[in-house]
């Protein structure tokens, strides 16, 4: 297989000219930015392109949970942490030739990672630019942690109470006058003419857990090696429990490829479906409910909701599901109703309203966490609609 990794820089405008002798690149005019470098190394030429600038944030989001997933050692996960919210370049790897064949090319890699102090992600490693094994699925133990934590989050103080557990009611208006003096009070605006969910029917619970299972069956094909989760456990969870519809549009094209060209593909984007899964394993009696601080799933909830709560690649559903305690109908309304206020929130910040979101809080990376969780509840109460016609307008 070619040589295939990607290299993250903690720098705004790279140069690769003044690290390798012959580069070549599309760069224009003195104030242009190049999208990619060609860089001749001992006779071939590697290309390595320039990730575009409004799709980092969202890359980095799914990269962060397949580190949280993977885990390691708790002074290399903090490294992590304190190098990718700087990252702000993200080059990628195009050569015909593998790492064995020219090893110019493998010392490369690190050679740009060592200039600007940043990060190599190599055969599903993570690696300093001395060689410096940070994470990798080879090797290492269970994380003691995982996500970036905007400072503003402090869940030791009182936390947020997302649900009132004496008074469960389809009283929204209530719910919103106890809700919303919380959430301003830790930095979330939200607008007071959003409407109230008149009507809501929590589609079937079977629906729900096969969807789960569905989330479980797409990571363990894109993330898990063979030796941990088959390829033949993979497709008899799906065929026994009929998953068929219960994948996305883009799920779907995940699992038609082949699963090494899926991992290739795809584990850096898997990491959403993550934040997809908390949601739906809380409704079917799941505890804790999914935050709103917008901070990614740590590595131990990760395996918490899709290893140990979720239905096991050997169940059957309709079974499984007799042994859970759901939440109520009610519960997961004022819950999506709690998530529906933060996402609006979220979103109007990312239309120029900083102000609507703590201070610390991404508009896309954090707010991109709540739309994933508030989707899977809405989609939850919207029994008539596929997940990708899920209505999660603000």
């Amino acid at each position: 297989m070619p040589a295939n990794a990607s290299i993250y820089l903690p720098a705004s405008r790279v140069n690769l000219a003044k690290i390798f002798e012959h580069v070549e690149s599309d760069k224009t005019g003195l104030l242009g930015r190049a999208t990619y470098f060609d860089v001749r190394l001992d006779g071939d030429v590697v290309r390595f392109p320039i990730m575009p600038a409004e799709d980092v944030q969202e890359h980095l989001q799914g990269l962060m949970n397949y580190v949280a997933s993977v885990g390691g050692e708790a002074e290399h996960l903090e490294l992590i942490q304190r190098i990718v919210p700087r990252v702000s370049t993200v080059l990628g790897l195009l050569t015909d030739k593998e790492f064995e064949d020219n090893d110019a090319i493998w010392q490369s890699i690190f050679h740009i990672a060592r200039a600007y102090d940043g990060l190599v992600f190599v055969h599903d490693s993570f690696m300093l630019g001395d060689g410096t094994v940070l994470v990798s699925p080879h090797g290492g133990g269970a994380p003691e942690g995982g996500g970036l934590a905007p400072e503003w989050v402090d869940l030791d103080e009182g936390g947020l109470q997302l649900l009132d557990a004496q008074t469960h009611t389809y009283d929204l208006q209530a719910h919103r006058e106890r809700i919303t003096p919380q959430l301003k009070r830790i930095g979330f605006a939200f607008a007071d003419w959003l409407p109230h969910q008149k009507q809501a029917t929590l589609r079937p619970l079977g629906e729900i857990a096969r969807r789960l299972l569905a989330i479980k069956c797409l990571m363990a094909w894109v993330c898990l090696p063979k030796e941990k989760v088959s390829a033949q456990t993979v497709r008899d969870a799906i065929q026994t429990n009929r998953l068929g519809r219960s994948f996305a549009q883009d799920e779907a094209e995940m699992l038609k490829a082949r699963r090494a060209e899926a991992h290739e593909r795809f584990v850096d984007h898997i990491g959403w479906k993550f934040e997809n899964a908390w949601p739906l394993a809380w409704v079917l009696g799941f505890d804790p409910p999914p935050d709103v601080t917008g901070v990614m799933m740590e590595g131990e909830r990760i395996r918490a909701v899709l290893s140990q709560f979720a239905p096991p690649f050997d169940t059957h559903i309709d079974a499984w599901l007799t042994q859970q305690s759901p939440r109520s109908e009610k519960e997961v309304v004022l819950l999506e109703d709690t998530l529906y206020c933060v996402h609006n929130a979220a979103r109007s910040a990312t239309l120029g309203h900083p102000g609507n979101v703590p201070a610390g809080f991404h508009p896309n990376m954090n707010g991109g966490v709540i739309q994933e969780r508030r989707h899977a509840l809405t989609w939850a109460l919207s029994p008539d609609a596929a997940w990708d016609d899920t209505d999660l307008s603000t």
